[in-house]
């Protein structure tokens, strides 16, 4: 018996295989990948994997309309990010980087407070 969670992992795979091949023209059954070009592939998604859940923690119960215009910015950055792959030329990467740069300054200036580096309230000297 499948579950329904099952089933829709099932249909994401399919969806997933299907987006590759017509963005890409191949599956992940190409021959072309070195191991290490599959292992680096993998760890650039696991990264992306880390970055959405970090954003998905940090936003949880976002409720102001200035937080959620970020969130709506990172979101545009996360997708952005997750387009620059082993096959991006070197100015799609340049270009990828400006925008993402560009994103996060305006983030900044929407909502300084979200984005400023916590100053410790005591410092120990010595031990």
């Amino acid at each position: 018996m499948e579950s329904n969670t099952t089933r829709r992992i099932h249909e994401d795979l399919m969806a997933s295989d299907a987006k590759g091949y017509d963005e890409y023209g191949v599956t992940v059954d190409r021959k072309d990948y070195t191991q290490r070009e599959w292992l680096q592939h993998a760890y650039e998604e696991v990264l992306d994997t880390a970055k959405y859940l970090k954003r998905a923690i940090d936003t949880s119960g976002t409720s102001s309309p200035t937080k959620a215009a970020v969130d709506v910015l990172l979101q545009i950055d996360a997708s952005l990010n997750t387009e620059i792959g082993i096959d991006s030329t070197l100015e799609e990467k340049a270009a990828f980087k400006r925008v993402s740069s560009l994103i996060l300054e305006r983030c900044k200036s929407i909502d300084p407070d979200r984005f400023a580096i916590p100053i410790p309230t005591q410092v120990l000297i010595g031990g």
